[in-house]
Parts: C-alpha cells; sequence; structure tokens
C-alpha cells in the first residue's frame, strides 16, 4: 500500500528581502500545493518540541507575521512547483528542450517576483529599526499599530513629544531607521499621506547623503548640490515666524561640510505666550497650527539637512529680561544659535 503523504507546507516565496519573503500556506499532497490557506511574511524557522503519541519531537517550524491573501506568492506556489513536475516529467519522455524551458522559466519566475533598488534600500531601512525588512503596506492595521505602540516609547526617549510628522534630524543610522519606521507605520495605520510624504523625502536624505559621501564627484550628486543651493538661497526669504536660524549656525561642529538649516522648535502650550512677549507678534502666525505647518514644509524639503533645537519660552523671556532687550526675530534667532552651539559641543 502506497503511503499517503500530505500535510500544510510554504511555497511561492517573493518579495525576499533581508532574508525573509512573503509565503503562502499550502495544503499539499505529495508535497504539491493543492490548497492555500493564507500568506505570511517569514522571518525565519525555529525548531520547537511537540508532545506526540510517542513522546517529545522537535519540529521546524516557520515564523513570521501573518500578512493578507497574497496572490502574487500563491500563483507563484502552483506555478514553479507544477513546473518543476512537468519539467521532470518532460525529461523521462525525452523531451529536454520543454523540460530545460520549464525549469529557466522557473528560475525566472524567482527574479523578477525580487526586490531590487530603491525598493529594497526602502525595506531595510525599515528592517534596520523593526527587524521585518518588508514593506509597511502589506501589513495589517492592528499589526502596524501594536508595532508603533512599540516603537513610540524609544520615540519619546529620543524627541520628547514632538510629533515624528514635525520632526527631522542628522541623518545617522539608528535615529533616521526608527524616524522612518514610525513614519511609515503611522502612514499604514492612519493612512496618512502626509507621513507618507516625509518617510519618502527621510529616505531621500538618506539616499543623498550616502551619494555625497561615495560618490562626491559624480554628475548627479553635483547636479542635486546645485539644487540644494538654490534651495537655500530661496530659505534666505523665509518669513521670519519659520527661519529662527541661519544655515551657517553648525559651522564649527561640521567643518568640511555644508551647514544644517537651524530651526528653533515651539511647544504649542507656549505659543500664544511667546505671540504675547514679542515685539514683532504681528509677524507670527496667529496659530500654532499655521506656524507647525510651515515648520513642517521647510522640513519635508529633501536635499536639506535640518537640524530642530527645542526653543524654551520661558528660558527665552528670561533671557530677554536679563539682557534687557526685546524679544523680536533677532534676539531669537541669537538665542537659538546659543543653544545650538551648546547642543554640537555637548
Amino acid at each position: 500500500m502506497i503511503p499517503i503523504i500530505s500535510g500544510v507546507r510554504y511555497y511561492g516565496d517573493v518579495r525576499g528581502c533581508g532574508g525573509q519573503h512573503i509565503a503562502t500556506r499550502f495544503v499539499h499532497l505529495y508535497f504539491l500545493p493543492l490548497i492555500p490557506l493564507g500568506s505570511m511574511w517569514v522571518t525565519g524557522e525555529e525548531e520547537r518540541e511537540e508532545k506526540g503519541l510517542l513522546g517529545k519531537k522537535k519540529e521546524t517550524v516557520t515564523v513570521g507575521v501573518e500578512i493578507p491573501f497574497h496572490f502574487l506568492s500563491a500563483f507563484m506556489g502552483y506555478l514553479r512547483t507544477w513546473m518543476l513536475l512537468f519539467s521532470v516529467i518532460s525529461f523521462f519522455q525525452g523531451r529536454y528542450l520543454l523540460g530545460v524551458s520549464l525549469i529557466v522559466a522557473s528560475v525566472i519566475s524567482i527574479l523578477v517576483t525580487g526586490v531590487y533598488g530603491a525598493k529594497a534600500n526602502r525595506q531595510k531601512l525599515f528592517g534596520a529599526q523593526t527587524g521585518l525588512y518588508c514593506d509597511p503596506d502589506i501589513l495589517p492595521r492592528d499589526t502596524a499599530a501594536r508595532m508603533l505602540e512599540q516603537l513610540l516609547p524609544e520615540w519619546r526617549a529620543r524627541h520628547g513629544n514632538m510629533p515624528p510628522e514635525s520632526f527631522t534630524g542628522e541623518v545617522e543610522k539608528r535615529c533616521t531607521a526608527l524616524h522612518y519606521a514610525v513614519l511609515r507605520l503611522t502612514a499604514r495605520t492612519t493612512q496618512s499621506a502626509r507621513a507618507r510624504e516625509l518617510a519618502e523625502a527621510l529616505f531621500q536624505k538618506v539616499v543623498w547623503t550616502l551619494m555625497k559621501q561615495r560618490h562626491p564627484d559624480a554628475p548627479a550628486v553635483q547636479r542635486l548640490a546645485q539644487r540644494q543651493s538654490e534651495q537655500e538661497a530661496q530659505l534666505r526669504q523665509e518669513p521670519a515666524h519659520v527661519l529662527e536660524g541661519t544655515l551657517g549656525a553648525f559651522s564649527e561642529a561640521h567643518t568640511g561640510t555644508s551647514a544644517p538649516l537651524v530651526l528653533a522648535w515651539y511647544q504649542q502650550s507656549q505659543w500664544e505666550r511667546l505671540r504675547e512677549a514679542s515685539a514683532d507678534a504681528g509677524d507670527l502666525p496667529s496659530t500654532y497650527a499655521a506656524w507647525l505647518q510651515e515648520a513642517s514644509q521647510l522640513i519635508a524639503q529633501p536635499h536639506l539637512r535640518v537640524r530642530t533645537v527645542d526653543m524654551d519660552v520661558d528660558e527665552l523671556l528670561r533671557a530677554a529680561s536679563e539682557a534687557h532687550v526685546p524679544v523680536d526675530r533677532r534676539f531669537r534667532t541669537d538665542f537659538i544659535h546659543q543653544k545650538a552651539r551648546t547642543r554640537a559641543a555637548a
């Protein structure tokens, strides 16, 4: 009697990145996929002990994150396995050309369903923080929400209560990966187009920084540098309430590189107090939301290095009182420069 071999296995590996991939779980018969049951972003395998009638036994279990059913993965699960079967049959029947063609087609199907270039780099940046080297858009929203909740304590420890949509920092691997992951998960959880745009702008900043480091004389880098210079020239014309710093504030700390723009960052609870105490209150937006929108637009420009520095209005007012000077743009700029230099030297 021929034994019946059946069970559940994963087939149809696609969109692989960082040693991880999408796969679909199938009911199989003699290792041929028959009925798809669901898809998973597979992160690896682990051995587990299972109790059976004959005692404990070790089993290798596929682990990862459940995702919505992935049609491409399911299709490839069928296609590759059955093409391999028919290629073997073709060789036995002497139809070698057909057999080779089916094997080549199977290999091509693996190559064309991979992830390459910028898309792979986006997934690697996301995975550097989360450990999942996937496109966050394939994750269920509740999974994305749980991951976001796990990242927010680290975000708050680094940046306080500043919203991720309103922050930018120097491009350094750990901080940038955290910021990118929080923005992508926010976009997935809330469907925020703003968070998605800022995540893409942050990714472009990473690309721009790496290009400048690795290929400083490349024509593309020179063109982007020219574009950056033009944007910096435009920024010098920004309204006073947006540009509370200058492009040269960090020149001492960043010798040999283009200095970042220093942006004073205010808290919503202190905005009205700032307006009441400022001699140039008429030049400031009437609401914190209006200021936040303009400042966020400045931050989102991909080819600029922007450093935010928290502005404590109470501290600002005390300093102005001690110096016996009005609180205006000039004083705010001098004050934020001093804080920026102190922070850079720390």
